[in-house]
């Protein structure tokens, strides 16, 4: 699997894309194309297994951290 993740930043920056971080509001649960790049999703998140990425996703919008 962390091949695939590789290949898919490798290929990003190949095109352009900037590298965006995970954001509480606007990540989904993996990699998401936004108009500025590649959005990190919550199980690309070291330490936030596959349950915690879909209770991040689905409490959102959060209005604080």
């Amino acid at each position: 699997m962390e091949d695939k993740k590789k290949k898919i930043v490798k290929e990003a920056k190949r095109e352009g894309l900037k590298l965006l971080p995970p954001h509480i509001n606007k990540s989904k649960l993996g990699f998401s194309i936004e108009e500025d790049g590649l959005r990190i999703g919550f199980q690309d998140v070291k330490g936030i297994g596959p349950i915690a990425a879909k209770n991040l996703l689905e409490g959102q919008p959060y209005k604080s951290y």
